[in-house]
C-alpha cells in the first residue's frame, strides 16, 4: 500500500478514490467488452450460445458475475 501511496502522475500526486475510479473504469470496459462479446457481435454471440460447452458457458457467466460485484463493491469504496 505504501508503493501506492507514492505513485506520481505528471508530478501531482493521486488521490487514492481517482486511482479506484481509474481502476473500476478499467474493470467495467472490461465487462461490457465482455457483454458486447456475449450478446452482440455477430460470430462469437452465435458460437457462445450453441457451441460453447455448457460448463465453460456457466463458468464465464459465474466469473462475470463476480466481477460486476466487484464492481459496485468498489463503486461504494470509492464513493464513500
Amino acid at each position: 500500500m505504501v508503493v501506492l501511496e507514492q505513485f506520481y502522475f505528471g508530478g501531482v500526486k493521486l488521490e487514492r478514490w481517482l486511482r479506484l475510479a481509474a481502476f473500476g473504469s478499467l474493470l467495467l470496459a472490461q465487462n461490457a467488452l465482455s457483454l458486447y462479446f456475449y450478446l452482440f457481435h455477430p460470430v462469437l454471440a452465435g458460437w457462445f450460445a450453441t457451441d460453447m460447452p455448457p460448463l465453460a458457458w456457466q463458468a464465464n457467466i459465474v466469473i462475470h458475475v463476480f466481477q460486476t460485484v466487484a464492481l459496485v463493491f468498489l463503486l461504494w469504496v470509492t464513493w464513500d
